[in-house]
């Protein structure tokens, strides 16, 4: 403003047209900069938040220059908070009119939880650099990294016929599964009475069924850090996130409903999952496990062990992970053998091996999957 007062006040004809002229330079690269702040723009892509840990990402942002005037420097920076990177996060541009630039990187998130990535901003300004901006071309997110899914690991049974959990109890069978006929023997079940064999041979058949393939799977994750030992507290906790993360894996990959109970899965509810491959279900329930613990949902260990009680019925596996149960949980586990509910103790070590990068564990059996 001070050139256009020059244009006014100022006695000497050419001190008022170098003010003039100095004023239109001034005016160009204030409307240059806010043309250009309004022109650059990133081209939308898809962008997934949803990973494995040590799963490489590839990230490609496209910028475009929609004015027509070229943006003789441009600034952009990325953020991607402390996972490894491949490539720079900050790249020196210069765009011509209607021109698009491609830049690029590759990260790996390696710890479960939830990271932040971005913002990605950009800066810039007008030729003669009079009137720099800044702006923000995408909002800060959240990235969030699955548990550890390994399918060897040693507490899982290992595959067999029918996924190894078939129910071998006479009182859980899939009358669906007819692999025979016989006659009628004293002390059958009248409930496999066959009516139309029956009626065909003129005497009572009974039919002969396989046991069921359907067994749900409860897992009962400890997710109170004090329940844990001191030594090693965040070594075992992760690990009994990835044993809860495995053992719901194989089941629904199975083809088996589940389903699991923790404290820090607030609001009194039991994340079920359904016996078909239902996917985004499944992604619920692992993106639970993705970012526990969540302090703010937590609920009480009495509540979680009422809603298991309520979820679980005859034929399920009900499975606990994490270190020794307290006495009144092992009083809860020792009761639900009486409903015909089979436990299975995942129990974590209290101690840690010396130079050992897994940490150890024991499997107790009460009535488990052999």
């Amino acid at each position: 403003m001070i050139w256009l007062l020059g244009v006014i006040l100022l006695p000497d004809l050419r001190l008022r047209q170098i003010s003039f002229y100095l004023f239109l330079v001034y005016l160009f690269s204030l409307v240059y900069s806010l043309a250009l702040q309004l022109a650059l723009r990133l081209v939308p892509v898809e962008a997934p938040n949803r990973f494995w840990p040590g799963e490489w990402v590839r990230v490609r942002w496209f910028l475009r220059n929609g004015f027509l005037l070229p943006a003789p420097a441009i600034l952009m920076s990325d953020s991607v908070g402390g996972m490894e990177v491949v490539g720079r996060l900050s790249w020196n541009l210069s765009l011509g009119a209607f021109r698009t630039a491609a830049v690029e990187y590759r990260f790996r998130p390696r710890n479960r939880g939830r990271h932040l990535h971005g913002p990605l901003v950009l800066q810039s300004s007008d030729p003669l650099g009079l009137f720099p901006f800044q702006k923000q071309l995408t909002p800060q997110r959240n990235i969030i990294v699955y548990p550890t899914v390994r399918p060897q690991m040693p507490l899982l049974p290992r595959p067999g016929v029918n996924g190894g959990l078939r129910s071998f109890n006479p009182i859980f069978q899939d009358n669906e599964r007819v692999r025979g006929y016989r006659d009628y023997e004293q002390g059958d079940d009248l409930r496999q009475v066959d009516p139309f064999q029956s009626a065909r041979f003129h005497k009572i058949i009974v039919r002969l069924t396989e046991s069921t393939q359907r067994r749900r799977l409860w897992v009962y994750l400890e997710t109170r850090p004090q329940s844990y030992p001191f030594k090693g507290r965040s070594v075992y906790w992760e690990a009994g996130i990835n044993i809860a993360a495995a053992l719901l894996y194989r089941n629904w990959v199975q083809g088996q409903a589940g389903g699991l109970v923790s404290t820090d899965i607030g609001e009194g509810r039991a994340l079920a999952m359904p016996p078909s491959p239902n996917v985004p279900v499944f992604m619920e329930l692992f993106d639970e496990l993705a970012v526990l613990p969540d302090c703010t949902r937590t609920v009480s260990p009495e509540l979680a062990l009422d809603l298991l009680a309520r979820q679980s019925r005859q034929g399920d596996v009900v499975a606990w992970v994490g270190p020794p149960p307290a006495e009144s949980i092992e009083h809860f586990l020792e009761t639900l053998p009486r409903k015909r509910v089979a436990v299975v103790r995942l129990v974590l070590a209290t101690e840690r091996v010396p130079y050992h990068p897994e940490p150890e564990w024991t499997v107790h059996f009460m009535e488990g999957l052999e």
